[in-house]
């Protein structure tokens, strides 16, 4: 027996559980079918505060200032 999606989502699975719908072992057995992909994973980059930090009005260099020439 084929189990939609729908009912494998980590959300409602309790639900369809409990309703009778699927069992915790056609859960798992879907889980195991489930190609390896933890070398997808990569660790997270820190950022320190001073590059994460607003700079302050006008004080971006790559932004012109108005001279006033028209």
């Amino acid at each position: 027996m084929d189990i939609p999606l729908h009912h494998l989502d980590k959300r409602i699975a309790n639900r369809s559980k409990k309703k009778g719908i699927i069992t915790e072992e056609q859960i798992a057995k879907h889980l195991d079918s489930l190609p390896e992909r933890s070398n997808n994973i990569h660790a997270p980059v820190e950022e320190s505060m001073e590059e994460t930090a607003p700079a302050e009005p006008g004080s971006d260099p790559s932004v012109d200032s108005p001279s006033g020439d028209a």
